[in-house]
Order: C-alpha cells, then sequence, then structure tokens
C-alpha cells in the first residue's frame, strides 16, 4: 500500500511536511460539528459535509424550516472546524499564513467555539 503524499509535499521544506504529518497524526480527524432540534451535521475544514443526522421529529418541521437549520449549523460546524485546523497547526505555520487559509481562531466570547 503507498503512502498518500499531499501535493505541499513537493513544494514545502521536507522539515515542515513531516511536521505537519506529524501534528495530524497527534490531532486525528479534524471536523467541526454542530447539533440543534434533532439535527446534527459534520463538516470537514472547509464546509465539506461528512456527517448529518435527522431525527424523526427534525423531519416534521417541513422542508424549508429543516434546509435552514442545516445549512445554519453547517456554517457553524465549518467554523469549528477552521478553529480546530487553527489549532492543529498553529505551532506549525504562522498566524497570517493560517488566516490566508481561512482556518481563524474563535473568540473564547463566540457561541460558535463552544463545541458540542
Amino acid at each position: 500500500m503507498s503512502v498518500w503524499k499531499p501535493r505541499a509535499s513537493r513544494t514545502l521544506p521536507r522539515a515542515l511536511v513531516w511536521r505537519l504529518r506529524a501534528r495530524f497524526t497527534r490531532s486525528g480527524p479534524v471536523v467541526g460539528k454542530a447539533e440543534s432540534h434533532g439535527v446534527a451535521v459534520s463538516v470537514a475544514p472547509g464546509g465539506l459535509l461528512v456527517g448529518l443526522a435527522i431525527s424523526r421529529t427534525a423531519l416534521r418541521s417541513g422542508s424549508d424550516a429543516l434546509g435552514s437549520l442545516i445549512m445554519e449549523l453547517s456554517g457553524r460546524a465549518t467554523r469549528r472546524a477552521g478553529d480546530r485546523m487553527n489549532e492543529v497547526l498553529s505551532p506549525v505555520l504562522e498566524e497570517d499564513q493560517l488566516a490566508s487559509l481561512g482556518y481563524e481562531r474563535l473568540s473564547e466570547d463566540d457561541p460558535d467555539a463552544q463545541y458540542s
């Protein structure tokens, strides 16, 4: 079985690539989660939907309300995933590099900073 090599490994210094791999190995999967009113959403950094659970009660709320809730929760989960990615990568990358990638730290008083 071959080892996956990201494109970045072709352009980044080898030592930095190894430090990044080590950080991800220690941290495990980086996923943002949010749930409310019987709907649970999980997203990867950048907002890729990786999990969605909808209760029977949530299904009864109607398609418009359910769609709006899923979109709201996806946005919240995306912000949380970006915050988590910032946490994982901050020992390796500079803050301006993280911000340019869209991985910004959430302030402690931000309601999205409260992980579910």
